[in-house]
């Protein structure tokens, strides 16, 4: 089964994942005049189903939006809600993964708390030590950089666990 990995968020992405962990295909998170793109996002989705033959399975991250201010609150609900509507419109099973679950699978073991900085950057540095040619990391800017090594991990993640 062929697994996606979204990262929500305008600097977010898409990274689809063979059954062998190879990458087959990448992308930010569509977007058109700075919005997000729902045609784009279900023509990504398309386009990934017929690729895995129609055996394909969506980890999308859970929004957490304890701490945001309402605005922000509404933005990371809509991102989620534009991609889960593209994830049914095409017919792909989708499981939504809390980061705090996924990001143990790569953090370091207990020891020193990190800040969002320094995870963001040990999440990058996994991500580019796990996949280090198939996705051009040094022509993405850090935002997404940052939502690529996100999507391409929670990917993984769903492979690896089902």
């Amino acid at each position: 089964m062929h697994s996606l990995g979204i990262d929500l968020g305008k600097y977010g992405g898409l990274v689809e994942m063979d059954p062998r962990g190879a990458v087959t295909y990448w992308s930010r998170t569509p977007l058109a005049a700075k919005e997000y793109d729902g045609f784009a996002m279900a023509t990504a989705l398309e386009t990934a189903k017929e690729r895995a033959g129609g055996d394909v399975r969506a980890f999308i991250e859970r929004p957490n939006v304890m701490g945001l201010f309402p605005p922000q609150a509404m933005a990371v609900g809509a991102g989620f809600g534009r991609w889960v509507q593209a994830l049914e419109m095409i017919g792909i099973g989708w499981v939504a993964v809390s980061a705090s679950v996924w990001t143990k699978m790569y953090l370091p073991a207990k020891g020193k708390k990190m800040t969002r900085e320094e995870r963001k950057a040990h999440e990058i540095m996994t991500a580019r030590r796990l996949c280090p040619t198939r996705i051009p990391w040094d022509r993405l800017n850090k935002q997404a950089r940052s939502g690529v090594a996100d999507s391409y991990l929670i990917a993984n993640y769903g492979r690896l666990k089902g």
